[in-house]
């Protein structure tokens, strides 16, 4: 399977954010960090979200999506758009009822400028643990098919974290 990679930027005071390929927990702080940013500098009004090349997203990045959201709908008043041209993909973000927190279109998106690749942050474990708990956290506020389907996960890595002591 293709390699993920995730370009973004700001333009015209529009939030964009593109994932190619099977984007996955290796993004996830780069893709955090990068997000806080541009919701604490840019005036933005509006989020568009390009999926129209992924192949597969990891439940850490969707977790990571579903932020953006939460964050999007709170500083902005208006939910993000998500588009997206493949029936599995579709799929994936309608279980994890994402349908509640962004407007779904099966479509390319309208024109997007070009965008700089992120580039992949190097992470600590605790951090990459503390970003793991956190995106799965916040799918399991989403709905009750989420808490049951992430709990034992989260559970489980909060155990390993406190067993390995404070983050750092």
């Amino acid at each position: 399977m293709q390699s993920g990679e995730v370009f973004a930027g700001c333009e015209d005071k529009t939030f964009y954010l593109r994932m190619t390929g099977d984007v996955r927990l290796t993004w996830s702080v780069s893709l955090e960090d990068y997000c806080r940013h541009v919701f604490q500098t840019q005036a933005i009004e509006f989020v568009l979200i390009d999926l129209c090349q992924v192949k597969n997203l990891d439940s850490t990045t969707l977790g990571i999506l579903a932020k953006i959201a939460i964050a999007a709908k709170a500083d902005l008043g208006r939910m993000p758009e998500i588009y997206l041209q493949d029936a599995d993909i579709e799929r994936l973000l309608m279980s994890m009822g994402f349908n509640a927190i962004f407007v779904l279109h099966n479509s390319m998106p309208p024109l997007v400028p070009q965008l700089p690749r992120l580039p992949l942050l190097d992470a600590s474990a605790s951090e990459m643990q503390e970003t793991v708990i956190d995106a799965h956290r916040t799918l399991m506020d989403m709905n009750k098919q989420n808490s049951d389907q992430f709990e034992s996960l989260v559970s489980t890595l909060k155990s390993d974290r406190d067993k390995s002591g404070p983050a750092s």
